[in-house]
């Protein structure tokens, strides 16, 4: 049965000489493994370059019930991403993002509002002054906890609270356990959950002060979520 999908490429890896399966995120059947032709024909290298990381696509795919990989027929782009394509550093942010999304949604079910999440920020992605970037990836993270419903409720907290991590909560004094951060990281933590795309640059961090944001929201998400290890571009991610 051939279906059209709405779709958010993640992913590709080789399977033969000719052929590539995509790791995909859809608006109504969640994750998906495809499979896309390859070659090294025109259709071929334009097919590739319509499913580079975060590329935001409609495609045909023959569904046949039972299998788990499902076969791409045709392939078009739902919304250009030139300002992705030419900058390096959001090629970056996008290789990290959809390696983030390709092991926190790999059980998912579909979920429209996520979907709708993801794909509007890479619209915002595409958009963004080079100059603005820099906190992109923090604000993503945020905005995805939102739509996976594990963000903390910063109206807790109150000035010189510590954050249980595992509970996800503020408190007046530390948990028994060992995972929580203090009372200067606890305020950090209440300030990101109020950051959006429309604020994100009024957030000033230093490279190491913005990793080290990025690692406490990484082991956040593994202490609610999916625990995210192993991501590969997450280094290249880190010298920016």
């Amino acid at each position: 049965m051939q279906e059209t999908l709405h779709m958010i490429a993640l992913r590709t890896v080789a399977y033969a000489d000719d052929r590539s399966i995509l790791s995909a995120y859809t608006r109504s059947r969640g994750f998906m493994s495809l499979l896309v032709r390859g070659g090294k024909g025109r259709e071929a290298s334009r097919r590739r370059a319509l499913l580079q990381p975060m590329s935001v696509v409609e495609c045909v795919a023959d569904i046949v019930p039972g299998r788990d990989v499902s076969r791409i027929m045709s392939v078009r782009p739902l919304r250009p991403m030139h300002g992705v394509i030419s900058s390096p550093v959001k090629q970056t942010v996008a290789m990290f993002l959809a390696e983030v999304l390709g092991i926190v949604l790999r059980s998912s079910q579909p979920d429209a509002q996520t979907f709708d999440f993801v794909a509007q920020s890479v619209a915002v992605l595409d958009e963004l002054p080079r100059e603005r970037t820099s906190n992109y990836h923090i604000a993503f993270l945020r905005g995805l906890a939102v739509c996976l419903g594990i963000e903390p409720d910063a109206g807790a907290y109150r000035s010189g609270m510590v954050f249980d991590m595992a509970d996800g909560i503020w408190r007046l004094s530390a948990p028994l356990h060992n995972r929580w951060i203090g009372s200067d990281e606890a305020r950090v933590a209440a300030a990101l959950c109020r950051m959006t795309y429309a604020n994100m640059h009024l957030y000033s961090f230093d490279r190491a002060a913005r990793n080290a944001v990025l690692d406490r929201i990484m082991q956040f998400y593994s202490l609610h979520h999916t625990r995210l290890e192993g991501v590969k571009s997450l280094d290249i991610l880190r010298s920016m």
